[in-house]
């Protein structure tokens, strides 16, 4: 069994009508996510684009490589 993590961008819908990208940790088992965590983040914006002024801001990762993963 091949187990993994890495960090993904996963956008989150809120009841509230509001919608976050935050980047978690996500978990794999034979290449297939399992589970992520989504409470301890590493980063997070109100949009696509302030994740991406973030992340530019941040670090040297050009923030248009982003994937987007909804869950």
């Amino acid at each position: 069994m091949n187990k993994f993590w890495n960090y993904r961008v996963l956008k989150k819908d809120w009841e509230n009508g509001l919608v976050s990208y935050d980047v978690c940790e996500v978990y794999y088992e034979n290449d297939i996510p399992t589970s992520w965590i989504w409470g301890k983040n590493v980063l997070s914006g109100e949009s696509k684009e302030d994740l991406e002024w973030r992340l530019n801001n941040s670090i040297s990762i050009p923030a248009n490589r982003l994937s987007i993963f909804n869950y």
